[in-house]
Protein backbone atom coordinates (compact mmCIF):
# COMPACT_ATOMS: atom_id res chain seq x y z
CA UNK A 1 0.00 0.00 0.00
CA UNK A 2 2.70 2.44 0.99
CA UNK A 3 5.59 1.53 -1.24
CA UNK A 4 4.56 1.53 -4.88
CA UNK A 5 2.33 2.97 -7.56
CA UNK A 6 0.89 0.19 -9.77
CA UNK A 7 1.68 -0.05 -13.46
CA UNK A 8 -1.17 1.36 -15.51
CA UNK A 9 -1.87 -0.93 -18.49
CA UNK A 10 -2.78 2.15 -20.53
CA UNK A 11 0.88 3.10 -20.41
CA UNK A 12 1.97 -0.25 -21.89
CA UNK A 13 2.63 0.91 -25.49
CA UNK A 14 5.22 3.41 -24.33
CA UNK A 15 6.81 1.28 -21.62
CA UNK A 16 8.97 -0.73 -24.04
CA UNK A 17 10.48 2.43 -25.49
CA UNK A 18 11.18 3.72 -21.99
CA UNK A 19 12.81 0.44 -20.99
CA UNK A 20 15.17 0.72 -23.99
CA UNK A 21 15.84 4.37 -23.16
CA UNK A 22 16.40 3.47 -19.52
CA UNK A 23 18.71 0.59 -20.41
CA UNK A 24 20.91 2.86 -22.54
CA UNK A 25 20.87 5.62 -19.95
CA UNK A 26 21.73 3.39 -17.01
CA UNK A 27 24.38 1.48 -18.97
CA UNK A 28 26.22 4.74 -19.52
CA UNK A 29 25.58 5.72 -15.90
CA UNK A 30 27.09 2.46 -14.71
CA UNK A 31 30.06 3.01 -17.01
CA UNK A 32 30.49 6.48 -15.53
CA UNK A 33 30.31 4.99 -12.06
CA UNK A 34 32.91 2.37 -12.99
CA UNK A 35 35.24 5.06 -14.29
CA UNK A 36 34.69 6.92 -11.03
CA UNK A 37 35.73 3.84 -9.06
CA UNK A 38 38.91 3.54 -11.08
CA UNK A 39 39.82 7.17 -10.56
CA UNK A 40 38.79 7.78 -6.97
CA UNK A 41 41.31 5.48 -5.31
CA UNK A 42 41.01 5.16 -1.55
CA UNK A 43 41.33 8.84 -0.69
CA UNK A 44 38.49 10.02 1.52
CA UNK A 45 37.96 13.74 2.07
CA UNK A 46 36.27 14.63 5.36
CA UNK A 47 33.64 17.36 5.23
CA UNK A 48 33.88 19.49 8.42
CA UNK A 49 30.16 20.25 8.20
CA UNK A 50 29.25 16.56 7.71
CA UNK A 51 31.83 14.77 9.87
CA UNK A 52 30.02 11.53 10.79
CA UNK A 53 31.50 8.22 9.63
CA UNK A 54 29.55 5.46 7.92
CA UNK A 55 29.89 3.14 10.93
CA UNK A 56 28.75 5.82 13.37
CA UNK A 57 25.80 6.65 11.12
CA UNK A 58 24.74 2.99 11.11
CA UNK A 59 24.91 2.94 14.90
CA UNK A 60 22.78 6.09 15.12
CA UNK A 61 20.26 4.58 12.72
CA UNK A 62 19.91 1.52 14.97
CA UNK A 63 19.26 3.80 17.95
CA UNK A 64 16.56 5.64 16.01
CA UNK A 65 14.95 2.33 15.06
CA UNK A 66 14.91 1.29 18.71
CA UNK A 67 13.35 4.61 19.74
CA UNK A 68 10.74 5.46 17.12
CA UNK A 69 8.98 8.82 17.09
CA UNK A 70 5.92 10.24 15.36
CA UNK A 71 6.68 12.29 12.27
CA UNK A 72 5.08 15.70 12.25
CA UNK A 73 3.87 15.43 8.64
CA UNK A 74 3.45 12.76 5.95
CA UNK A 75 6.69 11.90 4.17
CA UNK A 76 6.74 11.45 0.39
CA UNK A 77 9.78 9.84 -1.27
CA UNK A 78 10.10 10.54 -5.00
CA UNK A 79 12.20 8.32 -7.27
CA UNK A 80 14.58 9.15 -10.09
CA UNK A 81 14.39 8.86 -13.85
CA UNK A 82 13.93 5.32 -15.21
CA UNK A 83 14.03 3.89 -11.66
CA UNK A 84 11.79 0.77 -11.75
CA UNK A 85 11.03 1.10 -8.06
CA UNK A 86 14.31 0.42 -6.29
CA UNK A 87 15.72 3.61 -4.78
CA UNK A 88 12.55 5.34 -3.58
CA UNK A 89 11.04 2.27 -1.84
CA UNK A 90 14.38 1.58 -0.14
CA UNK A 91 14.60 5.13 1.21
CA UNK A 92 10.97 4.93 2.38
CA UNK A 93 11.61 1.64 4.21
CA UNK A 94 14.60 3.09 6.04
CA UNK A 95 12.66 6.20 7.07
CA UNK A 96 9.60 4.18 8.08
CA UNK A 97 11.65 2.07 10.50
CA UNK A 98 12.51 5.18 12.53
CA UNK A 99 8.90 6.36 12.85
CA UNK A 100 5.96 5.06 14.83
CA UNK A 101 3.52 2.61 13.27
CA UNK A 102 1.08 5.38 12.37
CA UNK A 103 3.70 7.58 10.69
CA UNK A 104 2.72 8.03 7.07
CA UNK A 105 5.58 7.38 4.65
CA UNK A 106 5.04 6.59 0.95
CA UNK A 107 7.24 6.27 -2.11
CA UNK A 108 6.38 7.06 -5.72
CA UNK A 109 8.29 5.82 -8.77
CA UNK A 110 8.03 7.23 -12.28
CA UNK A 111 9.10 4.44 -14.65
CA UNK A 112 5.87 4.56 -16.68
CA UNK A 113 5.85 8.34 -17.04
CA UNK A 114 7.28 10.34 -19.91
CA UNK A 115 7.06 14.04 -18.97
CA UNK A 116 7.33 16.17 -15.86
CA UNK A 117 3.62 16.88 -16.19
CA UNK A 118 2.87 13.17 -15.94
CA UNK A 119 5.17 12.91 -12.92
CA UNK A 120 3.42 15.82 -11.25
CA UNK A 121 -0.03 14.40 -11.94
CA UNK A 122 1.02 11.07 -10.47
CA UNK A 123 2.29 12.70 -7.29
CA UNK A 124 -0.95 14.62 -6.76
CA UNK A 125 -3.08 11.57 -7.56
CA UNK A 126 -1.20 9.35 -5.11
CA UNK A 127 -1.32 11.96 -2.33
CA UNK A 128 -5.07 12.35 -2.82
CA UNK A 129 -5.50 8.58 -2.72
CA UNK A 130 -3.31 7.90 0.31
CA UNK A 131 -3.88 10.99 2.44
CA UNK A 132 -7.16 12.50 1.28
CA UNK A 133 -10.23 11.97 3.45
CA UNK A 134 -13.78 11.19 2.33
CA UNK A 135 -12.81 11.48 -1.31
CA UNK A 136 -11.56 15.04 -0.88
CA UNK A 137 -8.19 16.22 -2.32
CA UNK A 138 -5.28 16.28 0.09
CA UNK A 139 -4.18 19.85 0.83
CA UNK A 140 -1.96 19.37 3.89
CA UNK A 141 1.78 19.95 4.17
CA UNK A 142 4.27 17.20 3.44
CA UNK A 143 7.98 16.58 3.83
CA UNK A 144 9.55 15.40 0.58
CA UNK A 145 12.65 13.29 -0.02
CA UNK A 146 13.73 13.42 -3.66
CA UNK A 147 16.21 10.98 -5.19
CA UNK A 148 17.92 12.44 -8.25
CA UNK A 149 15.16 13.59 -10.66
CA UNK A 150 12.67 13.18 -7.80
CA UNK A 151 13.89 16.46 -6.34
CA UNK A 152 12.85 18.29 -9.50
CA UNK A 153 9.52 16.45 -9.60
CA UNK A 154 8.86 17.68 -6.07
CA UNK A 155 9.75 21.26 -6.97
CA UNK A 156 7.59 21.13 -10.10
CA UNK A 157 4.67 19.62 -8.18
CA UNK A 158 4.79 22.51 -5.72
CA UNK A 159 4.21 25.19 -8.38
CA UNK A 160 0.61 26.53 -8.27
CA UNK A 161 -1.53 25.94 -11.33
CA UNK A 162 -4.74 27.57 -12.55
CA UNK A 163 -6.77 24.67 -11.11
CA UNK A 164 -5.27 25.32 -7.67
CA UNK A 165 -3.69 21.86 -7.40
CA UNK A 166 -0.19 21.57 -6.02
CA UNK A 167 1.65 19.89 -3.18
CA UNK A 168 2.52 21.98 -0.16
CA UNK A 169 6.12 21.29 0.81
CA UNK A 170 7.29 22.17 4.30
CA UNK A 171 10.77 20.68 3.89
CA UNK A 172 12.50 18.91 1.02
CA UNK A 173 15.63 16.77 1.33
CA UNK A 174 17.26 15.82 -1.96
CA UNK A 175 19.88 13.18 -2.75
CA UNK A 176 22.01 13.84 -5.84
CA UNK A 177 19.28 15.95 -7.43
CA UNK A 178 20.15 18.08 -10.48
CA UNK A 179 18.91 21.39 -9.07
CA UNK A 180 21.02 23.27 -11.64
CA UNK A 181 20.75 20.64 -14.36
CA UNK A 182 22.57 17.34 -14.89
CA UNK A 183 25.92 16.73 -16.55
CA UNK A 184 24.69 13.67 -18.42
CA UNK A 185 21.26 15.03 -19.36
CA UNK A 186 22.35 14.92 -23.01
CA UNK A 187 22.16 11.10 -22.82
CA UNK A 188 18.37 11.15 -22.68
CA UNK A 189 17.90 11.07 -26.43
CA UNK A 190 14.22 10.10 -26.34
CA UNK A 191 13.10 11.30 -22.91
CA UNK A 192 11.73 14.87 -22.82
CA UNK A 193 12.63 15.11 -19.13
CA UNK A 194 16.31 14.70 -19.92
CA UNK A 195 16.14 17.67 -22.27
CA UNK A 196 14.42 19.64 -19.51
CA UNK A 197 17.23 18.74 -17.10
CA UNK A 198 19.99 20.26 -19.24
CA UNK A 199 21.74 23.11 -17.37
CA UNK A 200 20.18 26.44 -18.25
CA UNK A 201 17.11 24.98 -19.97
CA UNK A 202 13.85 26.97 -19.84
CA UNK A 203 12.44 24.32 -17.51
CA UNK A 204 15.30 24.71 -15.03
CA UNK A 205 15.08 28.51 -15.16
CA UNK A 206 11.33 28.35 -14.53
CA UNK A 207 11.87 26.10 -11.49
CA UNK A 208 14.30 28.67 -10.10
CA UNK A 209 11.86 31.52 -10.73
CA UNK A 210 9.10 29.60 -8.92
CA UNK A 211 11.34 28.90 -5.92
CA UNK A 212 12.21 32.58 -5.64
CA UNK A 213 8.52 33.49 -5.58
CA UNK A 214 7.45 30.71 -3.20
CA UNK A 215 10.46 29.53 -1.15
CA UNK A 216 10.55 26.53 1.18
CA UNK A 217 13.36 24.69 2.93
CA UNK A 218 15.55 22.51 0.71
CA UNK A 219 18.34 20.39 2.21
CA UNK A 220 20.52 19.00 -0.63
CA UNK A 221 23.01 16.13 -0.34
CA UNK A 222 25.53 14.71 -2.81
CA UNK A 223 28.56 12.43 -2.90
CA UNK A 224 31.80 13.52 -4.54
CA UNK A 225 32.78 12.33 -8.04
CA UNK A 226 29.16 12.20 -9.17
CA UNK A 227 29.67 12.08 -12.93
CA UNK A 228 25.96 11.77 -13.66
CA UNK A 229 24.58 14.93 -12.05
CA UNK A 230 27.77 16.65 -10.97
CA UNK A 231 28.16 17.66 -7.34
CA UNK A 232 28.38 21.35 -8.29
CA UNK A 233 24.88 21.06 -9.81
CA UNK A 234 23.27 19.31 -6.82
CA UNK A 235 22.04 22.35 -4.89
CA UNK A 236 19.73 25.25 -5.74
CA UNK A 237 21.39 28.51 -6.70
CA UNK A 238 22.85 30.53 -3.82
CA UNK A 239 22.92 27.41 -1.66
CA UNK A 240 25.76 25.04 -0.74
CA UNK A 241 25.23 21.29 -0.91
CA UNK A 242 26.08 18.93 1.98
CA UNK A 243 28.71 16.73 0.38
CA UNK A 244 30.41 13.49 1.36
CA UNK A 245 33.21 11.41 -0.05
CA UNK A 246 32.04 8.33 -1.91
CA UNK A 247 33.10 5.08 -0.20
CA UNK A 248 35.62 3.00 -2.12
CA UNK A 249 34.06 0.67 -4.73
CA UNK A 250 30.67 2.42 -4.64
CA UNK A 251 29.05 4.44 -7.40
CA UNK A 252 28.75 8.06 -6.31
CA UNK A 253 25.28 8.52 -7.81
CA UNK A 254 23.71 5.11 -8.27
CA UNK A 255 24.33 4.01 -4.67
CA UNK A 256 23.72 7.34 -2.92
CA UNK A 257 20.21 6.26 -1.87
CA UNK A 258 21.79 3.63 0.40
CA UNK A 259 24.32 5.89 2.16
CA UNK A 260 23.60 5.64 5.92
CA UNK A 261 25.15 9.06 6.56
CA UNK A 262 22.70 10.78 4.25
CA UNK A 263 19.71 8.69 5.29
CA UNK A 264 20.54 9.14 8.97
CA UNK A 265 20.75 12.91 8.61
CA UNK A 266 17.40 12.96 6.80
CA UNK A 267 15.78 10.81 9.49
CA UNK A 268 17.12 13.08 12.22
CA UNK A 269 15.51 16.06 10.51
CA UNK A 270 12.19 14.28 10.00
CA UNK A 271 12.18 13.28 13.68
CA UNK A 272 12.77 16.87 14.78
CA UNK A 273 16.22 16.03 16.16
CA UNK A 274 19.65 17.61 15.72
CA UNK A 275 21.05 16.47 12.36
CA UNK A 276 24.55 15.17 11.77
CA UNK A 277 25.28 18.13 9.51
CA UNK A 278 26.52 21.45 10.86
CA UNK A 279 25.78 24.90 9.47
CA UNK A 280 27.11 26.59 7.48
CA UNK A 281 27.79 23.91 4.85
CA UNK A 282 31.42 23.62 3.80
CA UNK A 283 32.02 24.59 0.14
CA UNK A 284 32.78 21.80 -2.30
CA UNK A 285 36.48 20.89 -2.41
CA UNK A 286 36.48 21.19 -6.20
CA UNK A 287 36.83 24.62 -7.77
CA UNK A 288 34.75 23.49 -10.77
CA UNK A 289 31.67 25.62 -11.35
CA UNK A 290 28.51 25.05 -13.39
CA UNK A 291 29.00 25.89 -17.04
CA UNK A 292 25.72 27.71 -17.73
CA UNK A 293 25.75 31.48 -17.23
CA UNK A 294 22.63 32.11 -15.20
CA UNK A 295 22.73 35.86 -15.70
CA UNK A 296 22.52 35.34 -19.43
CA UNK A 297 19.47 33.10 -19.28
CA UNK A 298 16.16 34.78 -20.17
CA UNK A 299 13.46 34.45 -17.50
CA UNK A 300 10.79 31.84 -18.10
CA UNK A 301 7.34 33.35 -17.74
CA UNK A 302 5.64 29.98 -17.48
CA UNK A 303 6.23 26.29 -18.00
CA UNK A 304 4.84 24.73 -21.13
CA UNK A 305 2.09 22.30 -20.33
CA UNK A 306 2.43 18.80 -21.63
CA UNK A 307 -0.31 17.58 -23.91
CA UNK A 308 -0.05 14.13 -22.37
CA UNK A 309 -0.97 13.57 -18.73
CA UNK A 310 -1.76 10.68 -16.45
CA UNK A 311 -5.47 10.15 -16.37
Amino acid sequence: MWSRFPLDVRDAPGVAVRWVEGAVYHSVCLLASALTLVGCGSEQIVNPSFPITTDDARSEMRLMQDNRVQFERPVVVLGGIHDPGVAAPHIARVIRRTGTEDSRVISISFLTTWTFDQCRNRVIKVLDREFGENGEPFTGEVDVVGMSMGGLVGRYSAIPRDDGRRIRIRRMCTISSPHRGAKLAWLGFFDPRAHDMKPGSPFMVALDDALLNDPYEIVPYVRLTDWIVGEQYASPHNQTVYWLSTPFLEGAHVAAHRDPRILGDICRRLRGETPFTVDPPTPLPSDEQPTNKDAAMPPADSLAQSSTTDS
